[in-house]
């Protein structure tokens, strides 16, 4: 509204134009939201439909949402899902669960009725975003549920045929019946010949419950993503400038992490993406003038107050980070992924990523 659009500008007083509308999509609003559809995947997984009619637009690549809700005893528990919406899609959401026998969460939206029940649902920023012309070469790690964000950067990069970044997919399941998205992803292989595959089930005597394409399809057969397996499909980032992007787990993202900087000595700079492993700190270009360089101190957690207010602590912060990118001390990069890992509310966030462009 008026009043929202002349309080942002009256924060940013030196900017000549504000996205606002972008800005305002970033604040977070939960809406009671119906569920209309409930289909099952695999023994233990679900794609569980809500109705968002206020969803006017679709969602962006990498955006997540915050689902709100009681349990019996009254506790009010909220959990971070990434929708599997397909482009273009509005008025929807569309979220891959894997219920847990002991998880509050899945117990809750488990017990669900099509028709009859709803739940608090709020659109996030996404974390994630792919940037186009960047990378060569983007490696996209799974595990299990861990797929849902990265279907959205498959679908972008293989739905734009003047897109030639290569992709290669590793996903880790505990057996073939337990790949989610399945025929999804055989069917971007077949249309596209920059995506690949390498499919890590457990060890079982499982058979694949399809012919796959064994040039442009792997399996390996192990209990998880060893640093064999990375060493196998992957080369040095440095030399084919790749981006590792993870997703699964804690313990799953921790180990796969460890592994790259095992195999490539990678010390961050921007090529390495986990969503619940914090990046490496940023470590400095050598000082064109032979000077020892000092980064800026970074906000210690509580010192913003989330108000985005005009003299904002990481702004301020990201000013300084900047002026040392445009100085050609740090890469462009590396301010980009810091900005990612920020835990600052959205909008503040939304007003960090601007500052960076």
């Amino acid at each position: 509204d008026m009043f929202t659009r002349t309080a942002l500008r009256t924060l940013c007083p030196g900017r000549k134009s504000i996205n606002t509308s972008a800005i305002m999509r970033t604040i977070a609003n939960f809406e009671h939201s119906p569920l209309t559809g409930k289909r099952q995947v695999s023994s233990d997984t679900f794609i569980l439909t809500f109705s968002v009619p206020t969803m006017e637009e679709p969602l962006t690549e990498g955006q997540h949402v915050k689902v709100r809700g009681q349990t019996e005893d009254g506790k009010t528990i909220t959990r971070s899902f990434t929708p599997i919406n397909k482009p273009g899609e509005t008025g929807k959401i569309d979220l891959l669960v894997r219920f847990y026998k002991k998880g509050a969460m899945s117990n809750l939206l488990e017990d669900l009725v099509v028709g009859k029940s709803s739940i608090d649902i709020a659109v996030i920023p996404s974390t994630y975003t792919y940037k186009r012309g960047i990378y060569d070469h983007i490696v996209l790690i799974a595990g299990g549920t861990g797929i849902t964000p990265l279907i959205h950067t498959i679908r972008h990069v293989t739905g734009d045929e003047s897109d030639k970044t290569k992709l290669t997919l590793i996903y880790g399941s505990r057996g073939f019946s337990n790949i989610l998205l399945l025929d999804e992803l055989v069917e971007l292989v077949h249309k596209n010949p920059d995506f690949d595959i390498v499919f890590v089930v457990g060890s079982g005597d499982e058979t694949p419950p399809r012919v796959l394409p064994e040039h442009r399809i792997r399996i390996e057969k192990a209990d998880s993503i060893s640093t064999d397996i990375i060493k196998n499909y992957t080369q040095n980032p440095s030399e084919d400038n790749s981006q590792f992007v993870i997703c699964g787990s804690p313990n799953m993202e921790k180990a796969v992490v460890e592994s790259i900087h095992e195999l490539y000595n990678d010390n961050g700079h921007g090529r390495i993406f986990s969503f619940s492993i914090p990046p490496r700190p940023i470590v400095p270009r050598n000082n064109p003038v032979g000077d020892s360089l000092e980064l800026p101190k970074q906000p210690e957690p509580g010192d913003c107050c989330g108000q985005s207010c005009a003299n904002c602590v990481w702004m301020n912060y990201i000013g300084e980070m900047k002026a040392l990118v445009d100085k050609g001390q740090i890469e462009k990069q590396q301010l980009s992924t810091l900005v990612d890992s920020i835990d600052v509310v959205p909008s503040v966030k939304a007003f960090l990523k601007m500052e960076i462009k």
